[in-house]
Parts: structure tokens; sequence; C-alpha cells
């Protein structure tokens, strides 16, 4: 009997994994912590090249914060501020055009970009500010113990 139940449980987190990554979730997501979970379609999570993760853990953690509480991370999303870090045309086209990445003035915006470059773009705010209250001060409740000015 325990030997079915495991073999059940073994199949049942398979399906699960295989379903997950169906959808364009990766392995970080199983690192993202519950509360900044999302289920659905259109849910992404940073893959193992993303930006974020060359951040101490700490500052990891704050950007699943900020792409759950922006986007529920959707890669793909709003309406005037898009992708999981809801970035307006303005605060987008600044870091891609230093970063030499593709802007909305070239008909590419956020929802156009892959998670890489949405996380290439926030790392490099974060960095040229250090510190989140900049960009993503509505997070600053939202986040704590992993947020800060």
């Amino acid at each position: 009997m325990l030997k079915k139940i495991i073999q059940s449980f073994i199949v049942t987190s398979l399906l699960v994994i295989g379903s997950a990554s169906a959808v364009g979730a990766t392995t970080h997501q199983l690192q993202v912590p519950a509360q900044w979970q999302t289920m659905g379609p259109g849910i992404s999570y940073p893959g193992s090249t993303d930006a974020t993760l060359t951040l101490p853990h700490i500052d990891q953690l704050a950007f699943d914060c900020i792409r759950f509480h922006e986007s529920r991370n959707h890669l793909v999303d709003g309406s005037g501020s898009q992708g999981w870090y809801q970035f307006t045309q303005g605060t987008w086209n600044s870091a891609a055009n230093a970063l030499g990445l593709p802007t909305w003035t070239n008909t590419w915006s956020p929802n156009d970009a892959s998670g890489n470059m949405q996380s290439e773009v926030a790392v490099w705010y974060f960095k040229r500010n250090g510190r989140f209250g900049v960009q993503w001060a509505a997070e600053a409740n939202e986040c704590p113990g992993v947020f800060y000015f």
C-alpha cells in the first residue's frame, strides 16, 4: 500500500513539473517563495540565466516579490505599464538604450522582450539607484524584510 502511494506521488509530481514547464515555467519557479507564486495561464518565472540570479539572495527575494505584486508573474502584462516589472515607456527606453536593447521607440515594448531582458533592465535600475525604492516604491509595504529604499 505504501509503495502504491509513493508511486502515485512520484507520478503526480512528474505531471505537475511537466505541465509547469509546458507553460514556460523554469526550475527557478521551485525557488520562488510560495507567497509570491501564482497559478494559471501566462505565468512565468526567471530561468537559470536571469540577471536577478547574479544578485545576493535577499535581493533575489525582493525581485520575486516585485514580480508578484507588479504583474502576478505574467511576463506579458499590463496596458500602460508592461511586463514582469510594469515598466512605463520612458523607464524601459532609458535602460534599454543604455543596455543596447530594443526600445518602444523601435516598436518594442517590455511585453515583446524576454524575461532575461526585462530582468536585465530591472537589475540595471536597481544597481544604478542602489536600492529598490526609486522604481518600485509601491512594493515597500508588500515585501517586508526583503525591500529597502
